[in-house]
Order: structure tokens, then C-alpha cells, then sequence
């Protein structure tokens, strides 16, 4: 029970957090959930539909986020369009965490690559991409990276937007930088670049640079790592497994 009497910050959306939570609070924590982005549909469905609509003719359908996965099967739940397309057709998830979202959904994800980000994905597929159809869903902010790397290896790529990242809700995450300079938590878990980015608005500049000294800083996966230290901060905890049990683990590790 290493986290007894820790108390962590957890900053993914309340309905994707619960797993978490119980893994904190089963090793004796106290979990305090705080989203840093909101989700939304894209402005348009037509690109989206369209794909939906020729799901057949795809060799492969990568996704990119959890996110992705409950945006894109919610929307072909809407079309009325069966799943069992998908089951005929290669699936590959960047992560584990993208992966376990598939699995719940019932839809296995054999192609999982070791380091979990897009160029992972894309070193893993390799040359078996060549002259393939792609199908990738994704949110606004992607960065683009794995449909750019999969063209240069000769497949042909859909990348389609089902989803957009916004801002928190201002008033959850109002009074939270105070509560974080008075050392109210002893860990935030960030889970992505997005989470990072909104975190550290709520701060100025003078105070952003106190985060570290106030409370640990975990981050889930090489990109919001990457993130973190774009921003001038190194992670106290890196958290080598995205599930919440290996999150759990990384924060049992550090504090005990």
C-alpha cells in the first residue's frame, strides 16, 4: 500500500479515468480526476461516412488513440454499418491503451508495436504497407506522422478527423493551480500532449517553473515525455505500460 496517504491528480476525462482510479485506490491512494481536454465531434462527418461507407476496400485500419476508436465505432454504430467489416480487414493500434479500447469494443488488435507511437507502428508494418490500403482515424491534433511515414513506404492512406481535442471545462480546473502550488497532490498523471499543453496554461510562466518542486510529474507514453520536456520539464515517473495498472505500478514504484 506505498500510496497510502498520496494523493494523485489524474487529468484524462472522468469516463476513460475509472480503471485508474481503482488501481490508486486499491493501493491505498486517493484519486482526484480533473480532465485537461474535452473531446468533440469533428465540424464534418462526410469525410468520415465516406470512409465508412468503403470500409471493404481497406487492407488495414490503424488507430491512433482510444479516442479514435470510440469516435469512429460510435459513428459506425449511427450509419447502421455492422463491425463484422472490420473483422475481415487487418487492425493495428499504436498502443495498449488503444488496443484495450478495441477489445472492449469486442474487435481484436493484433498489431501492437513495442515503442507504442507512430513511427513505432510504422517501423512495424514496414515494407508489408506497399501498395495497401490504409484507413487511419484520428483526432484534429494528430500530428500526422504515421500517414506521412506509411506514403513514403508506397501504401495509400485515408487519414480521416473523428474527433476534435478542446479545452477543459474552465470550471473544473478552477483554483487548480493554487491547489497544485500548496501541494494539495503528490503526483499529476498526464496521458497526453494535449493534457500537457492545458495543464501548464493554467499557470504563468513563475509558476510553471514551481510545478516540479510542488508534486511529481508521471507521464504516460514517449510522446507526452516528449511534451513535457519540449516544455522544459523532465517527468519524475514514466510510466513504461499505458494501462492503469501499469500506471498504478510506476507511481508504486516512485513513492515507495
Amino acid at each position: 500500500m506505498s500510496l497510502r496517504n498520496r494523493t494523485v491528480l489524474l487529468t484524462r476525462r472522468e469516463e476513460q479515468a475509472g480503471e485508474m482510479v481503482r488501481e490508486i485506490e486499491k493501493r491505498g491512494g486517493t484519486a482526484i480526476v480533473i480532465p485537461m481536454i474535452s473531446i468533440a465531434p469533428p465540424p464534418s462527418w462526410s469525410e468520415c461516412d465516406a470512409a465508412i461507407g468503403r470500409l471493404d476496400v481497406y487492407d488495414i485500419v490503424a488507430f491512433t488513440s482510444a479516442n479514435a476508436v470510440r469516435s469512429f465505432l460510435d459513428r459506425m454504430d449511427e450509419l447502421a454499418r455492422s463491425r463484422q467489416v472490420l473483422k475481415k480487414t487487418r487492425i493495428c493500434a499504436v498502443g495498449e491503451g488503444t488496443a484495450t479500447a478495441l477489445r472492449v469494443e469486442g474487435i481484436p488488435a493484433p498489431v501492437v508495436p513495442a515503442e507504442h507511437t507512430a513511427a513505432g507502428l510504422a517501423a512495424l508494418l514496414g515494407g508489408e504497407v506497399a501498395e495497401r490500403r490504409i484507413l487511419i482515424p484520428q483526432g484534429n491534433l494528430a500530428r500526422g506522422e504515421l500517414g506521412r511515414v506509411l506514403r513514403e513506404k508506397g501504401a495509400a492512406v485515408d487519414s480521416i478527423t473523428v474527433y476534435t481535442t478542446g479545452s477543459p471545462d474552465p470550471s473544473k480546473t478552477l483554483g487548480l493551480s493554487q491547489r497544485v502550488l500548496a501541494k494539495e497532490f503528490d503526483a499529476v498523471v498526464l496521458s497526453s500532449p494535449s493534457a500537457v499543453t492545458h495543464f501548464l496554461s493554467l499557470f504563468s510562466a513563475e509558476e510553471a517553473a514551481l510545478i516540479p518542486t510542488r508534486l511529481a510529474l508521471a507521464a504516460i507514453g514517449p510522446t507526452t515525455r516528449d511534451a513535457l520536456n519540449a516544455r522544459g520539464m523532465t517527468p519524475h515517473i514514466n510510466a513504461p505500460k499505458p494501462s492503469a495498472e501499469g500506471v498504478a505500478e510506476a507511481l508504486d514504484a516512485f513513492f515507495y
